[in-house]
């Protein structure tokens, strides 16, 4: 926790943070297809993240026999997941997206929403954008997990029209599978 002190009614916060490694970090066993599994969307609010999740979904589903497919939503792309939803994700969901992050905090949360959902046992696919790809892997390195995979789309996400959403997803759909499925599972990270 970071150290905190009181001054005259206000909470100053030392800003060098602490050290979030946990000892450690193996991604999750992936099932070897999707076929038969609930998939987890968790979308962050920003514009159009909801489309691109969905068409993905919907590209997964047309290619394995998915059992379900959850939508949830965070309060805030900047922020992360509320316990509830995570353990809503937990209870429901056998492989989980999130994202978006196409702007600069939500791009670190999503990264962190993943790494956090892998620690806890559940096999998850981060996608970002190119211009943040910096800041997800600045975050990856904070969390200790250096070498972390996330899914990067071209930016913009924001401004797209439904057709383009379409064709972002069909974009990134292979590395999420890979993600979910492939051989990244088969690596200490």
């Amino acid at each position: 926790m970071a150290e905190t002190v009181t001054v005259r009614d206000m909470r100053l916060v030392n800003p060098r943070g602490t050290d979030l490694s946990s000892g450690e970090f193996h991604l999750n066993d992936r099932p070897s297809e999707l076929s038969g599994k609930t998939l987890g969307l968790l979308e962050n609010h920003k514009a159009n993240s909801d489309k691109v999740l969905q068409e993905v979904a919907e590209i997964l589903k047309e290619k394995y026999d998915l059992k379900e497919v959850i939508r949830l939503s965070k309060h805030s792309a900047s922020l992360p997941t509320k316990p509830e939803v995570v353990q809503q994700l937990l209870d429901k969901v056998d492989v989980l997206i999130t994202g978006i992050g196409d702007l600069g905090y939500c791009s670190a949360c999503s990264v962190h929403d993943g790494i956090e959902m892998e620690r806890l046992g559940l096999p998850t696919a981060s996608i970002i954008t190119h211009v943040f790809n910096n800041t997800a892997k600045a975050m990856t390195r904070m969390m200790g997990v250096p070498d972390y995979e996330f899914v990067v789309a071209q930016h913009p996400l924001s401004s797209l029209t439904d057709e383009e959403c379409k064709q972002r997803a069909a974009e990134i759909a292979p590395e999420v599978e890979r993600i979910l499925v492939g051989s990244a599972a088969k690596q200490a990270v």
